[in-house]
Formats: C-alpha cells, structure tokens, sequence
C-alpha cells in the first residue's frame, strides 16, 4: 500500500528504493565498491529463476521486490530458497552509508529526515503484486483452513491460557431497561389515583397570576413610579415583560417537546442541559423560594405593622423595623402550621383568592376616578427638588395637602410625575431589582406540571396569557397611581394603593391573603423542588436525603422544617427592599438557564427536538441569555457574583463526581454534531508529518479480567490520538449478531475496566482470528480519525503451538504493514504492576551461562580503553548487582531504545509519548545503534545532530560495536528454536545479524527498565516458525526485560521543518 506523501518538495534527485529502472553500470559499480558480499552473491545469480516459495503470492512485499526477473536454468522448486536465489531480483540504489547494518535493503536512520519527501528511500508494502493482483487479493481475504482445524488465537500479552473465544453464541434475554421518565410517571400516576387534574385556566394561568398579583404589586408600585416616574416605570415594566416573555416562548417550546414531571424548572432545566446544570440550578432554585417566601412574609408585617400604628398605636419597639422582624417570624410559624395540617384547604382556595384580588384591582381603578385624601403632614423640605408649596411660609414644617385627586390628570401631577426623582441612594436599576420579583410567578404552571391534565399545552396557554394580562394590568396601575397621587405620597406611603381603592380594606385584606398564599406556595415549592433533585441523586449529601424524606403521602415535612429555618433568617433582615434584589438574582439565573437550554437544545440540532410550540427560535433563546445574564449585573453585581460562584460550585462538584444518569441533554446532542462536523471539516485538510499522531488499535483478549494491554495503552494517552481496543470471538456472526453486538460492545469500554481508562471498544465476529483483524484494521475508524499502529501481545507458547497457529500470527503483522499501519508487538507485560504510581521493572531470570560468556567478553573489552561514545556492559559497571535484579530489587529504570531501521521515527517517537506519561516519567531514555568500527565517528556527529534537531531526551546515541558472527549457543538456540537450520533460512547473513542483535540486547540491556527494538521485517519467504524464532530471541522474557518490537509502516513521524 502507498505511503501517502509527508511532504511538498519534488525528490526526483534521490535515490529510489527498489527502483527497478535504475542504471545497471553504477548499481554494479557501487555494489562492487560497497564490498557487501550478500549483494554481491545476488548480483552474481541475477540470471537465476527464483524458486516457487518466491512464485507464490503474498500479501506483503516490498517495492524493491516489484522488479523485473529474467529466466533462469536452476531448477524449479528447490526446497529452500539460499540468499541469492531468493533475492536475486532485488536491487537497491542505496549507498552504504544510507543502508541500515541490520538489513542493507533497508535504509539507515539518518539523512532520510533531512528530506521532506522520503517515500523512495523506505520500503513500501504493496497490497498486490503487478503480475499477479487478482489471485493475491484472493488469497488475502480467503480464510485459510489448516487440516480442517478451528483456528484458536489468543492475541493478548502473554497468554498462558487457553482461549475461550471459540464462542458459539447462545441465545440472551436482554431485558429493556425502562425509561427513567416513564417510571416516574407511573409512579406519580400511582399516587395520584383519581386525583383531580387541572387545564390552563383554573391550574396555569390562575397560578400565575397568585403569584404576580401579589406583595410588590399592593406595596411596591407607588414606590417604584416615585423613585422612576411613570415613563422609567414603564421601560422598567417593559424589561421585566421582556425577560418573562422570552423565557415564557423558551420555556414553552421545551414543554411541548415532551412530557414535564415533576420539578417544575428544575426539570425542565435538567432535562434540557444536562445534571451539572441542573443540580446547580435545582439547589439555587429552591434556595429562591425559600427566600421568596421571607419576602412575602416581610411584605405582610409591613403592612400589620402600618396598620398596627396607625390604627391601634401599638407598637413592640420604636423602630418599625424590628417590628417586622418579629411579626414576620411569628405569621411564619402560622404558615408552617397551616403548611402541614391545611394546606389541601388553601390550595381549594387559591381560584377565589384570585377573583378576591381582581376584584380588589378593579375597585382600585374605579376608585382612581373619584377618590381623594389629604396628608395633614406633607412636610415643605421634600426630599427631592420640587416647586415649594405656598403655604410653605416661614418656620413651617408640615402642612396639609391633598396627596390622591383624581383632578391630578389635568392639574400637572400627572406632567410632572413623568420624569424620574431618585432619592436614598437608588437608581434605575435597582429599582427594576426591587419591581422584578413581581413577575417571578410564570414558573407556577410549570412547578405544578405533574397535576396538569396535558402539561405541553396548558403550560404555554396559561402562561402567556398570564403574562399579557398582568403586564396590561401593571402598566395601567403605574400611569393610574402616577397621574392622581402626588409624588411625595408614592415614596412614603407604602400602602398608597388602598388609599385610592374604593374600600381600603379590601386593599389589605388583599395583601394579607395574597402573602399568605404566596408564602405557604414558596414554602412547601422548594423542598418539592429539593426532592426532586435527591431523588435524581445527584448529590450524595446526607442532609439532602434527610430533609427530602417525605411521608406516607408524597410531602417532604423535614424540607418544610429547613424552608422554615432559611426564611426565618432572611426574616431577620426586617426589609423588603433588601430581600427583593437577592431574589431577582435567583430568578434571574433560572429564567437565564431556561432560555439557554431553549437554545441549546435548538442549536444542538438533535432529531428528537420537535417541540409543537412553533413561536419561537434560537435567536429569542439566546437573547433572552444576554438579557439575563446582564440585568444580573446591572441589579447588583456583588449578588450576580456571588450567586455564579455558587453555581459554578455546584457545577464542578457534579461534573468531578459523574453521576450515571442519561437524560439526552442538549450539550450531549451538541457534541455529537460537533464531532461530526469537525470530522467532515478534516477531509478538507491534508495529512501532514506536523500533526501526525498514533492513534492504536490494541487488539485485546478481554479488557476486564485481562487489561494488561489495556493498561499499557493507557500510558500513551500523552499523545492525544485516539485509542481503539477490539477482540476477535471466532464463530459464525449468523447465530444471533444483534444480541451479541448488545452483550459485547457499544463502541466504549464497559464500565468495569479498570479506573479512567478510555478508549474505543469493539468486538466482532469472524471466521478466523485473522480474518477478524482484517476487518478491524479496515472497518474501525471514522474518517480521518482511525487508527495507524497496531499493537498485540507476542505469543508465548508459540513454540508449543500447532504451526497453523504461527502461521496466522505472522500473517497478521503483514496484513497490517500491507494495510499501511505501524506494528507494536509487546512481551513482559504481564509481570509488570500498572496500579503503581512509577514504573518499577519486574525482576528478571539469570541464564548463569549466557551471564558468564557475557562477563568473559566483557573481560575481553576491558583490557582495550572504551571509547567515549561506546555504551559500556553492564558488567563493567560497579554499581550493578545481578543478583539484586534477580530479586526484583534494583530499579534502574531506563529505557534502551535500540533503534535499527529507518522506519520513518516511530520507534523514537513512542517511547519520549510514554515518558510524558506521570508512570514513565522518571524514565530515561538511551539511544543505542549497532554500528561498524570504520564508520562510528561520522555516525555520532550526524545523530547526534539528529536527535538535537528532533528536540527529543533521549541520552546518547550509544553506539555498540557490531560482530561478525553470533555465537553457536545463540545459532544453537535459534535452530532449536526454529527448527531449521540457519543456513536454510532465508537470508541467513541478515538472520545472523539479528541474532547477533538479540546478544548485544542481553549484553548491554538486559538490566534496563525495559527495551523497544526495531522488529525484524516478515517477508513472505521466511516460514511463520523461523520468524517468531528470531522474535522470541529479541524479546526472551527468561534473560530480558519486558520488551517492545516494533516498527513503523515507512511514514514520517517526526520533522524539524517548519512547512
């Protein structure tokens, strides 16, 4: 498979890597030059027919491979192919200097880099050959059958089990988990029994309207057209009708979009944006109706307290204040009691409260037409500037002066009432803090929504209507009590309304039942409000539960004790004016949430977002966002502060704990289109080697009772690619592929991995083990975002296996480079404890005869000085104690990276990603290359200078002087291992040179943390046995160190270009 391009630069200089049109003279030439005899042996047979092992198609084969052969008199179908009869089609360009000594036909690290574009020089794997792709092909995605055996793979790290994933799917019952939603319902519905229901008049709109017809209405008006007048009262009204409309028109739309439970704004919040946001509003909101609940109680004692001295001259203290303090309190425990032993008896109540209240409005505008009153102490220094009054004359203080006239209209009170007069220290925007809880009562229907015959539709009716009649009616107060009372009267009268009522005593008798009602409804609403949230358990609070308890009958009395307590306190404040701002703030950011949730369940573009209410759209949402979010502000920003902080507090806390809950919120919806989008956008940009990053497939046996790969991955997390795990169950997927798909994989991890594991996960059926890695290498991924290095563990009974069984795993890491992905293959990772916070290498067997030919060849090398850039033997070096590593003692934890091949920088990359991990950090890194004596010092110039413009921290590069031959115990051992000679073997002098490799690992390596080594190229000329062989020798878990082999597919990853 073509590498796709790492670069913009034409690379029509450079040599070609298996260019089969290249020169004959100088390829000859500088073969003959290079004096490297294996090249020489295949250029003496270039005429020789390859044998048929080479006539046969495979899946892997190298570009170099691709050139053309003559015909040749050696007979056909010799046994084993030698050296030059296998490879006397190869022709490499590369110069010496550019070949690694490992393999000359394949390059060196080293200038490759310095080229922008280097796919000529690193091999390729081609899916097909030219002369033959139709039956390679075939012959790729054929299943193979091995003397008519299942094949049983276990692809995990050091399996030492048999494999169970032979499975044959048995049938499951998966029973359907209910909808959370429904079960409530159900259980409301219980509950309930034939209880009465109401519609959008008698339950939405007369709620609503109890609840804005209220304290702030009868005492707070003529205050608030005496500090703005008429005109700044309007635009104050009309800002408050603002906010409420556009979070009536969002609240709407969410209402109709689906069933509304209990919980009212909590719900619908919750619902629409997730548990973080609504627990945090779900605790704030109840907090605001406890404090509502102070305000109307503090509105009822100012009026009792009036009252009380004006009528009676009592008094409990001279200070009125402390009068409302006390009085407050006491109606408080009325309400308590009435909240628990009548409060069926005023909810029955509430409808004529109502018409009680409208009738009193009514005699307020017929009284305005007739009604005067006279103030025999209208003081002459006014608090404000005004015309002076003639009979303001001399030492006067006081006189008497008609303050309520109907005549006001056309005498210029109703002129001069217009422009605004602040006094006391108040302003615009905190008298719009004082006026806006009068509005607050358009959350009534929705907190009632579960006694709602049909919630999406009386909701939205009731509501809006609600809010059209009482901003009529308040804008007609504000011009009616502005045009016949003079201003003087509006500011310090606060009982004002029922001086121009035709019966003043309707007027407080109004008042008291309206802050009644309104007290008892905030009383028993926000404990409700509090149970809902802990029966969502979102907080894992003690105190919540316990005050959320409820009784035989639905009602949580502990909730109603701590609404007691919290307004008992606001109480002690003793001033509506106080009390009214810090409520607005917590309206205000409920009404703000509502609107964003409107928006965000818009803007998430979700199928399911279908709401019936068609009168709004995102851009109202959002308005109604800012608007909020800057009124909180301009009321009083010490208030908005403080209440964010707290909400942003109750945010962290839920998002740090994570609870599982489900509710489809509008964020979830978003980041999906999110992530979709931004994969789309990516096919526009090309790959490049600056954002390069490995993204795994891990191929897992089970990543719960087995996560040693799982856990190992984990550590490469650094490198913000994404991680995919797949297991292959070999059987036939028509057993029942849905229910298995059910049971074994949703695309994530399951949930009982180990601790803040994340990744991908997919389980698949195949016919065989390789067959199942195929599609997961094609199918896993979407987009530009699939995976490019696979990684598995190395099989360690391979060697007790049948062959089949070999045969496969080999042809698994050629389909991988053939499908272009990086090869990671571990061993030793099983003996390593990933639950520790740093890497503590795990203690190692001694081979006391390979330990005394080292120590004799590191005898040998001591009686000649090292040379600096040499890496010294572990046995030269006084500090190590063999026998301390046999235990498990010594901790050296360094990272031998013995990097061989150009492989395009995977294997220097993945080790400094592992070191960035907190488990490797105190991890080193040492570069080690193998490399000839003649050569070593124009080697560590250029990699030094390599590894510095790479900006990695690695130590070194080390250099090891390279052998001649391995020794006949390590030959012995691999022929042993391989069961074939080495001569037979193809390629033996490249063989011989690994083999010499794996000396040099248990030599120099054998006591570090651990080792990454190149992995040896599985060409399709060299028998599955023979290969794992030469595998098992560079990562011998008896004499080394937990080791991976790997390699990367040619591809850069690492540059020091800037373009």
């Amino acid at each position: 498979m073509a590498d796709e391009e790492a670069g913009g630069t034409e690379m029509s200089d450079l040599p070609s890597y298996g260019d089969v049109e290249a020169d004959a003279d100088t390829d000859a030439k500088e073969r003959a030059a290079n004096n490297d005899p294996e090249i020489e042996q295949a250029d003496a047979t270039e005429h020789n027919t390859p044998s048929e092992e080479m006539k046969e198609d495979d899946p892997l084969i190298t570009m170099s491979q691709l050139s053309a052969t003559s015909k040749s008199n050696s007979p056909v179908g010799s046994a084993v192919p030698s050296d030059s009869a296998s490879y006397n089609n190869l022709k490499s360009t590369l110069k010496k200097k550019q070949r690694a000594w490992v393999d000359p036909y394949e390059a060196a690290v080293g200038d490759t880099f310095y080229h922008k574009q280097i796919d000529t020089l690193r091999p390729k794997f081609d899916l097909i050959r030219q002369d033959s792709n139709k039956q390679a092909l075939n012959k790729l995605f054929t299943v193979q059958s091995v003397n008519d055996m299942d094949i049983k793979e276990d692809h995990d790290d050091d399996d030492d089990n048999d494999n169970p994933d032979d499975v044959e799917l048995q049938e499951q019952e998966n029973d359907d988990n209910d909808n959370p939603d429904d079960v409530e319902l159900q259980e409301q519905e219980k509950q309930q029994g034939a209880a009465k229901k109401f519609g959008p008049w008698d339950g939405v709109m007369a709620g609503c309207l109890l609840n804005i017809f209220g304290v702030i209405m009868f005492l707070r008006v003529g205050f608030v057209v005496g500090q703005a007048g008429i005109l700044q009262a309007l635009i104050i009204m009309a800002i408050s009708t603002a906010v409420t409309v556009l979070t009536a028109l969002s609240m709407s739309a969410i209402c109709t979009n689906g069933t509304i439970l209990a919980g009212g704004a909590y719900y619908i919040i919750s619902r629409a944006l997730g548990p973080s946001i609504g627990g945090a509003i779900g605790i704030l909101f109840s907090i605001g109706n406890m404090v509502a609940c102070s305000m109307y109680l503090i509105g009822f004692a100012e009026t009792m307290v009036t009252n009380l001295r004006e009528l009676a001259g009592f008094s409990i203290f001279d200070d009125p204040v402390n009068d409302v303090r006390v009085w407050s309190n006491v109606v408080l425990v009325f309400v308590l009691i009435l909240a628990i032993v009548g409060l069926k008896y005023v909810i029955k109540a509430q409808l004529g409260l109502l018409v009680f209240i409208s009738c009193a409005i009514l005699l307020f505008f017929i009284g305005s037409f007739y009604r005067t009153y006279t103030n025999h102490e209208y003081p002459c220094d006014l608090p404000y500037d005004a015309p002076a009054d003639p009979q303001c004359v001399d030492d006067v203080e006081y006189i008497s002066k008609v303050t309520i006239t109907p005549q006001g209209w056309t005498n210029g009170n109703f002129a001069e009432n217009l422009g605004s007069q602040y006094v006391d220290g108040y302003n615009f925007w905190s008298v719009l803090g004082i006026f806006f809880p009068a509005v607050t009562g358009i959350m009534a229907g929705a907190n009632i929504s579960g006694d709602l015959r049909n919630p999406s539709q009386d909701i939205p009716q009731g509501t809006l209507t609600a809010i059209v009649i009482s901003t009529v009616v308040y804008m007609l107060m504000g011009i009616f009590v502005g045009a016949v009372t003079d201003r003087y009267e509006l500011l310090s009268n606060e009982l004002v309304m029922s001086l121009i009522c035709v019966w003043e005593g309707i007027v407080l008798i109004g008042i008291y039942a309206a802050t009644l009602s309104s007290a008892i409804a905030s009383l028993v609403g926000a404990p409700r409000i509090l149970q809902a949230v802990a029966n969502d358990n979102l907080f894992p609070f003690k105190w919540l539960m316990f005050f959320a308890h409820a009784d035989k009958n639905g009602n949580p009395i502990r909730g109603y004790f701590l609404s007691f307590f919290v307004a008992m306190a606001c109480n002690c404040i003793g001033a509506l004016n106080a009390i009214a701002p810090l409520i607005s703030q917590f309206f205000m950011l409920t009404y703000l949430l509502i609107n964003a949730a409107c928006f965000a369940l818009t803007f998430s573009k979700s199928p399911a977002w279908r709401p019936s209410f068609k009168y709004y759209n995102k851009w109202t949402a959002g308005f109604g966002t800012l608007l909020c979010l800057v009124i909180m502000f301009l009321l009083n920003w010490v208030y908005a502060v403080v209440a964010c902080v707290i909400a942003l507090s109750l945010y962290g806390y839920i998002e740090y704990k994570d609870p599982a809950i489900n509710w489809g919120s509008a964020p979830e919806a978003r980041a999906y289109y999110s992530v979709y989008n931004s994969l789309i956008k990516l096919q526009k940009k090309k790959q490049h080697i600056k954002t390069w990053r490995p993204a795994f497939l891990v191929l897992v046996r089970d990543p719960v009772n087995r996560p040693q790969l799982m856990l190992f991955t984990q550590t490469l997390k650094k490198s913000h690619g994404p991680l995919f795990y797949a297991t292959v169950h070999t059987g036939d997927y028509r057993t029942n592929i849905r229910k298995f798909h059910a049971a074994k994989s949703n695309g994530y991890l399951p949930k009982d991995c180990p601790k803040n594991a994340k990744g991908f996960y997919y389980s698949v059926i195949a016919d065989s083990l390789r067959s199942g890695v195929q599609n997961c290498i094609q199918l896993i991924g979407a987009g530009s975002l699939q995976p490019n290095t696979l990684v598995l563990g190395f099989k360690t009974k391979w060697a007790t296996d049948s062959d089949a069984i070999s045969t496969e795993f080999v042809q698994i890491l050629r389909d991988a480079l053939v499908m272009g992905m990086g090869l990671m293959v571990v061993s030793g990772f099983k003996r390593v404890n990933w639950f520790l916070k740093d890497y503590a290498p795990p203690a190692i067997d001694q081979d006391d005869e390979y330990e005394a030919e080292a120590e004799a060849e590191a005898d040998m090398e001591e009686q000649e000085e090292m040379p600096p850039t040499h890496l010294a033997s572990p046995s030269n070096m006084s500090t190590v104690q063999p026998a301390a590593w046999a235990a498990g003692q010594a901790k050296d934890t360094t990272i031998d990276v013995w990097w061989m091949i150009d492989d395009g920088g995977l294997c220097m990359l993945i080790p400094y990603i592992m070191k960035r991990h907190v488990f490797w950090g105190k991890c080193k890194l040492r570069m080690i290359m193998v490399t000839e004596e003649d050569s070593i010092n124009m080697d560590v110039a250029a990699m030094k200078d390599l590894i510095k413009q790479f900006r990695l921290p690695y130590q070194g590069p080390l250099f090891v002087p390279a052998r001649k031959q391995p020794s006949k115990k390590t030959v012995a051992r691999y022929e042993e291992l391989a069961k074939c000679k080495l001569s037979e073997v193809p390629r033996p002098s490249v063989i011989s040179k690994w083999l010499i490799l794996s000396e040099l690992l248990f030599e120099y390596s054998r006591y570090s943390g651990m080792n990454v080594v190149t992995l040896p190229i599985p060409t399709k000329h060299m028998k599955s046995r023979a290969y794992m062989a030469l595998i098992e020798m560079l990562s011998d878990q008896k004499r080394l160190p937990p080791t991976i082999v790997m390699r990367g597919n040619g591809e850069s990853t690492l540059t020091f270009y800037s373009d």
